[in-house]
């Protein structure tokens, strides 16, 4: 079972607070609990919370009683960084497991000392340092607590936050020229944020701008670069995850007029930052 909480508005360098309550609707009784939170930049930590990779993980070892709603002792508070471009856009994936369904998951630890089971190497969790964040059960609850299943493994909610009155961006492209009239050279294409705000793709889902790179008729590009994949045309490639990248290209024959490289929507997120000066966000591709 899964559901979105309303979306939520923060200032750059301010902070963002929800809350996280759900109803056991289950037969029985169930001991502990485990919450796991896709998210960074979180303005507390918590003795029984841990920070693995990029998600924070706190247990809980409370009694859950069938019908009754529980919430956290406090909200969780967001902070975004005061440079974060105004329009930049996360989403905090929240997951509530059983301590027993949280032991069987593939990529997190429980509790200090469990073991991981994981296909690399996994990061060494990181354990807050204050109080510990507590369940309580809420006798007033909030109208439509999510609900969870007997028994129930995990329930999955989230919250789409949004950053308003930060700082602007200055993306631009750089554009190429190849030094070949015939065979093999390289398109060399870079994405620069000038700021004020900073980019940060870790973090935010639209911060990762995608180059559409078009090359010029009679210049295909021989190899995807990490970060690229061709059209079918084989003269267009869209690139991220990376800031500058070097395509290998075949030169048959130049034509007249140039390509062209360009900041668009990463495929998965639409960009939607704030960037007053777009004249720099496209530039030309020549070849010969």
């Amino acid at each position: 079972m899964s559901r979105r909480l309303e979306p939520i508005s923060v200032v750059a360098g301010g902070t963002a607070r929800f809350d996280l309550p759900f109803t056991h609707t289950g037969t029985s009784p169930v001991t502990g609990a485990v919450l796991a939170v896709g998210s960074r930049h979180l303005a507390k930590t918590y003795r029984n919370c841990s920070t693995v990779g990029v998600h924070l993980v706190c247990t809980f070892g409370t009694r859950l009683e069938p019908g009754a709603v529980y919430g956290l002792s406090e909200p969780l508070a967001f902070r975004p960084p005061a440079d974060s471009i105004t329009g930049s856009r996360m989403g905090a994936d929240v997951t509530w497991y059983t301590r027993t369904g949280y032991a069987a998951h593939p990529i997190f630890t429980p509790e200090p000392g469990a073991t991981y089971v994981w296909l690399a190497e996994p990061p060494e969790p990181r354990w807050g340092t204050e109080p510990q964040l507590t369940l309580k059960r809420l006798v007033d609850p909030p109208p439509d607590p999510p609900e969870t299943d007997d028994p129930w493994d995990e329930f999955e909610e989230g919250v789409d936050i949004t950053v308003t009155d930060g700082r602007p961006a200055d993306l631009a492209v750089s554009g190429a020229r190849t030094t070949v009239t015939s065979g093999p050279s390289t398109v060399r294409v870079r994405l620069t944020n000038h700021g004020p705000g900073r980019l940060y793709p870790d973090l935010y889902t639209n911060n990762d701008p995608s180059l559409l790179v078009t090359f010029p008729g009679g210049t295909t590009a021989t190899t995807d670069p990490e970060g690229c994949y061709r059209y079918a045309d084989l003269r267009t490639l869209e690139c991220d995850g990376e800031t500058d990248f070097t395509i290998p290209v075949r030169v048959t024959r130049p034509e007249a007029g140039a390509g062209r490289v360009e900041i668009v929507d990463h495929r998965f997120d639409p960009l939607e930052l704030d960037d007053p000066d777009r004249s720099n966000n496209s530039a030309g591709i020549v070849s010969g």
